[in-house]
């Protein structure tokens, strides 16, 4: 396996420490930036919080929340 900055003479990350923000808007900005991202686009980072959040699987449904 080879390292992935070998194949980028000047290898570069965007650090973005977004604080605390709404679960949803953030997953879509994220989804917007992996979309629109290409071969030139620097990797990024995201550190934020969210507020707790209840993911449910396919077969799940809100009768199975206890809270």
């Amino acid at each position: 396996m080879r390292d992935a900055a070998a194949n980028n003479e000047n290898p570069t990350m965007t650090v973005r420490s977004l604080g605390r923000q709404d679960y949803e808007p953030l997953w879509r900005a994220m989804q917007r930036f992996t979309e629109e991202r290409n071969a030139g686009t620097p990797d990024e980072l995201w550190f934020t919080e969210h507020p707790p959040v209840f993911t449910l699987g396919l077969n799940a449904s809100r009768d199975h929340l206890l809270a």
